[in-house]
C-alpha cells in the first residue's frame, strides 16, 4: 500500500483526507492545549470542519477510517489493540506525543508510594509486558505491509550513485587523455585524431623493449675480414661499423692513411667530406 501521508505535517498540509479524535478525550486536549505551530493549526482544521470530524467512539473512528478519506488519531494503546485485530488498518508516521499511564489515588494516600514501587518492579521483570504481549498482541494472519516503492527508490538509488561515480570517472579520463594528446600534438604537430591513430598502430606498442646498440671503435686492420666481434647496420642508407670491443685499440698514430681508406667502401658515395674529417683527425 502506497500512501502519500507519511508524517503529521503531511497530514496537516493537505485537504483530501479529513482527520479528528475522539471527542473529549486525551487526544482531543492535546491538539486543543498545544503551543506547536504545526499541531494548532491541525486543531484549527479539525474544528472547522463541517460535518466535524470528532467521534463518539474509537470503534465509530475505525468506521470512519475503513469507509475512506479519514485519519483517526488515538491513543498508541489503544491503536496497537485494534491494529492486532483488523488487518485493514495501518498506522502512519510516529508518536504526536508520550505518556505514560498511571494509577490515580487520592492526595496523600500512603498506597502511593506502594504502588509505585510494585509498578516499577512490575516493570523491572518485564511483567507488565508480558502481560501486554498476551492481551494486546492478538496473533492473525496479516500479511506484512510495506512501501514497495519506497524500497524501490532506495535500491535505485544506490544505482544512481554509482552510475554517477562511473560517468564522473569516464570524464576524467577522457579530459586526461585529451590534455596529453593535445601537449603531445603540439610538440609533434599532430592532431588529436592523428596521435590517437599513431598510438593506436604504433609497431613498437606491443613490441618488447629491445637494447640499443652502443657505438664501438672503430678497428683498422680488420676492415676487410669481418669478424663475429664485428657488427654492421644499416639506417636510411648509411652505414657503421661497430665493434663489441672485445679486441684491444689500436693506437691512432699507428694508423696509415691506406687502412683508413678502407672504410670507404661502408661510407655512402658522396660522403668524402666525412672520410677526410676522419682521416685528419686521426692524422692529426
Amino acid at each position: 500500500m502506497v500512501t502519500p501521508i507519511e508524517s503529521a505535517a503531511d497530514l496537516a498540509s493537505q485537504q483530501r483526507i479529513k482527520f479528528g479524535t475522539l471527542r473529549n478525550g486525551s487526544t482531543m486536549d492535546f491538539f486543543r492545549d498545544s503551543k506547536i505551530p504545526i499541531y494548532e493549526r491541525m486543531w484549527s482544521t479539525m474544528i472547522s470542519n463541517t460535518p466535524t470530524v470528532f467521534v463518539n467512539s474509537s470503534k465509530e473512528g475505525i468506521a470512519r477510517v475503513k469507509a475512506g478519506s479519514y485519519a483517526y488519531m488515538m491513543e498508541s494503546s489503544m491503536l496497537e489493540y485494534y491494529m492486532g485485530k483488523d488487518c485493514q488498518l495501518q498506522t502512519i508516521g510516529g508518536l504526536l506525543d508520550s505518556k505514560g499511564y498511571g494509577v490515580a489515588l487520592p492526595k496523600g494516600s500512603p498506597l502511593r508510594e506502594i504502588f509505585s514501587k510494585a509498578i516499577l518492579l512490575l516493570q523491572e521483570r518485564t511483567i507488565l509486558e508480558a502481560l501486554k504481549n498476551k492481551w494486546w498482541k492478538v496473533t492473525t494472519d496479516c500479511p506484512t505491509v510495506t512501501d514497495s516503492h519506497s524500497s524501490l527508490d532506495r535500491v535505485f538509488g544506490i544505482f544512481y550513485v554509482l552510475l554517477a561515480g562511473l560517468i564522473v570517472a569516464v570524464l576524467l579520463a577522457a579530459g586526461e587523455f585529451c590534455i596529453e594528446s593535445k601537449q603531445q600534438s603540439v610538440r609533434m604537430r599532430l592532431t588529436l585524431l592523428g596521435r590517437f591513430f599513431n598510438w593506436l598502430y604504433s609497431p613498437t606498442r606491443l613490441a618488447p623493449p629491445t637494447s640499443t646498440p652502443r657505438m664501438r671503435s672503430t678497428r683498422l686492420d680488420t676492415m676487410n675480414d669481418l669478424t663475429n666481434n664485428s657488427q654492421v647496420r644499416q639506417h636510411e642508407g648509411r652505414s657503421w661499423l661497430l665493434d663489441d670491443g672485445s679486441l684491444p685499440k689500436l693506437i691512432p698514430s699507428s694508423t696509415s692513411r691506406e687502412d683508413f681508406r678502407r672504410i670507404s667502401r661502408l661510407i655512402p658515395p658522396g660522403d668524402e667530406v666525412l672520410i677526410n674529417r676522419r682521416i685528419s683527425t686521426i692524422i692529426s
